[in-house]
């Protein structure tokens, strides 16, 4: 991408002579090509070829198909570089591949074993779909910035399959050239049925029934009282964390879990042993976001069934 100016500037100020209006002159070479110049009105120029984007071809691998549907950009960029099978493993008695990206470095992983054939299609394609997502992420970041100034790095981790869903975060940091570095997590827990995100109401709810429709729980529900309730389990359950000195660069940093707003807007994986909850600190603070402790064991959560009352939980 070419940037020249301050992109505040209007069309009218560049009219009005203040500035030179950079333009592209392109004529047809034939019917899939354009030829032609990038001029930026200073003296600069810049060949340009214009090629038409071609069809898909039938024997596209199935990354590639996804990548042809998420990001077109990113399909040409990849024609030639496609991700590749780094590691094949057995998670809980299902068979996983891991896949990376050459060229970003991202990663997703493909489940081959354990679910029924139109479900595994449905699973595969959402984390293909993660995967190309993280690729745009990747390339958003570092563009425009030199490479001792840019870094996204990437993690996927798969926390618990199930016959009935899948759970993983995805966590990495990124320094996309502005004042600080900053570190984050999210996490997805998908419906084996047809690889839908599952809310944690379907799960857990811990005010009064009935549940409310998906997306109509109350405001206060998600900023006060279930994190409320979730404060009060976790200082029960584990009061020598709630907490914390850490070491942050050299220098000490409280991390308080009884602050009821780092769990908010909530993350939540699925483990063996219960739900673990992911807090979100302000970004300066967010070395505190590593709290692999946070877990409602079942036996909790089945004292406050969701939607779903008749999942066979563990």
């Amino acid at each position: 991408m070419l940037s020249e100016g301050d992109d505040s500037m209007d069309d009218q100020q560049a009219l009005a002579g203040k500035e030179p209006i950079p333009v592209m002159v392109l004529r047809s070479r034939d019917q899939n090509t354009l030829q032609g110049e990038w001029r930026n009105g200073k003296g600069k120029s810049y060949p340009v070829v214009l090629s038409r984007v071609t069809e898909l071809p039938a024997t596209a691998s199935s990354f590639m198909q996804q990548a042809y549907q998420h990001s077109r950009y990113e399909y040409l960029r990849h024609e030639g570089a496609e991700p590749v099978m780094t590691k094949q493993e057995t998670v809980n008695g299902y068979d996983v591949e891991w896949w990376r990206d050459t060229l970003s470095g991202m990663t997703t992983f493909q489940l081959r074993s354990g679910y029924p054939a139109d479900q595994l299609a449905g699973l595969n394609t959402t984390l293909r779909k993660e995967l190309w997502q993280e690729v745009v992420n990747h390339y958003q970041c570092i563009i425009g910035v030199s490479p001792e100034q840019a870094e996204y790095t990437e993690e996927m981790q798969i926390r618990q399959l199930f016959p009935w869903v899948v759970s993983y975060t995805i966590s990495g940091s990124m320094f996309c050239g502005g004042m600080h570095a900053y570190t984050g997590m999210r996490s997805a827990n998908l419906r084996t049925t047809d690889a839908s995100i599952i809310p944690l109401s379907d799960l857990l709810w811990v005010d009064d029934s009935p549940v409310p429709a998906e997306g109509a729980e109350p405001k206060d529900y998600r900023d006060d009282i279930f994190p409320a309730w979730l404060v009060e389990q976790l200082s029960v359950m584990y009061p020598a964390e709630m907490v914390k000195m850490v070491n942050a660069g050299g220098m000490k940093m409280e991390c308080d879990y009884r602050d009821i707003s780092v769990w908010h807007d909530i993350s939540w994986s699925l483990t063996a042993q219960g739900i673990l909850f992911h807090p979100t600190f302000p970004a300066n603070d967010s070395i505190c976001d590593d709290a692999p402790w946070a877990i409602v064991p079942w036996s909790a959560v089945k004292q406050h069934p969701g939607r779903l009352k008749n999942l066979p939980l563990p």
